[in-house]
């Protein structure tokens, strides 16, 4: 007869969702109504922009469960040079340019990177569809007559303005390139899935007076989506033998049939993982709790259940954590030792198939 150990993979959630493109995109429009709506008194127009660019994140990304809040997890990567976006006519000399916007569904996390360029950490980070896991985004801005400014200057105008430079006219090209990186946001990520893909940032021209008329469109930037994997120890499924045992082997309530040891095992842990606790939870009743006797499957044997016990014999605690003392931050293979045994819990043991089903689940700090 056999019982069988699962592990409860709590498998990850995966939104899969369109682009957030539309609402990106009314909220760029929005913009250019507000600046158009002031063309009677316009002192620029422009022209150019309405591209749409994907930039590349990775695939796959494994987090280290103890990284830091506010660690960089990827580095920058950076969106593609779009230093002629636009043109804008002015008879004010250095009165036009760009600016970088974030338009996403996230909120501002509270945290600052340092930029691509390095320096003082002022890239803003912006939550995301995963909890603990952060967008940090970063923009710079080219004029023709300034050249490039440095990445994500540290001078907030309006909420989500990642930058603006004006110092551009009389029909020179102007625009920029953006940086997208992740960030962890929090201490704990409890469980991976995908980021959402979705526009993030609009690159759009801008007059120091916000008096912008003409014929422009932002460009857009959208990062492409990512499989976040908690680093986490792979845990094989674990089936336990326990044999054929004779109804005589039985003396009466609370005896039980001989030891059977098996093993939990942790394979392939990374490093950096602090602790591990576990947690058995049965399918089946709990036929005596003190002593961690569950229930077998029905339509087998009766008067009987499946004690579960640590590897010196004492009782293991079940639907509780409970810490493993064995295990090492360096990472590698790892076995939580462990034994079953038939119990009496009925004055007569029938014979029968006696199966019985548990799950434990692996928690990593």
């Amino acid at each position: 007869m056999t019982f069988q150990i699962s592990r409860d993979s709590h498998p990850n959630k995966i939104h899969k969702e369109r682009p957030n493109w539309a609402s990106g995109f009314h909220a760029a429009i929005g913009i250019a109504l507000a600046f158009a709506s002031l063309t009677a008194q316009a002192a620029a127009t422009c022209s150019g922009g309405g591209a749409f660019r994907m930039v590349s994140m990775p695939a796959t990304l494994s987090v280290p469960r103890d990284a830091l809040s506010g660690a960089n997890l990827t580095g920058w990567i950076l969106g593609p040079v779009d230093s002629d976006a636009f043109k804008c006519n002015t008879t004010d000399i250095n009165s036009a340019g760009a600016g970088v916007m974030y338009v996403g569904s996230g909120t501002d996390a509270g945290i600052r990177i340092v930029g691509p360029g390095g320096g003082a950490a002022d890239a803003q980070v912006f939550t995301t569809n995963i909890q603990g896991i952060g967008l940090a985004v970063a923009g710079r801005i080219y004029s023709n007559t300034c050249g490039w400014s440095a990445w994500t200057p540290n001078k907030p105008v309006y909420p989500n303005i990642i930058t603006k430079v004006s110092c551009n006219g009389r029909i020179q090209p102007n625009g920029g390139q953006i940086a997208f990186a992740y960030v962890k946001i929090n201490n704990s990520i409890p469980a991976g899935g995908n980021v959402t893909s979705e526009t993030a940032l609009s690159l759009y021209p801008q007059h120091m007076g916000n008096q912008l008329g003409g014929t422009w469109s932002p460009n857009y930037y959208q990062a492409s989506s990512t499989q976040i994997i908690p680093q986490t120890c792979l845990t094989p499924n674990v089936n336990v033998d326990m044999g054929t045992v004779r109804t005589n082997v039985f003396a009466g309530i609370g005896t039980k049939a001989t030891l059977k040891p098996f093993i939990i095992s942790l394979l392939n842990c990374p490093s950096g993982i602090k602790t591990v606790s576990y947690q058995i939870d049965p399918v089946t009743s709990i036929l005596d709790s003190s002593n961690s006797v569950v229930a077998l499957a029905s339509a087998g044997a009766t008067g009987v259940g499946l004690q579960l016990m640590t590897s010196s014999g004492t009782r293991l605690p079940l639907r509780q954590p409970i810490a493993f003392s064995g295990y090492n931050w360096t990472g590698g293979n790892f076995s939580i030792p462990m034994l079953a045994a038939y119990y009496q819990t009925g004055s007569v043991v029938t014979p029968g198939p006696a199966n019985t089903f548990l799950l434990f689940t692996m928690t990593y700090q």
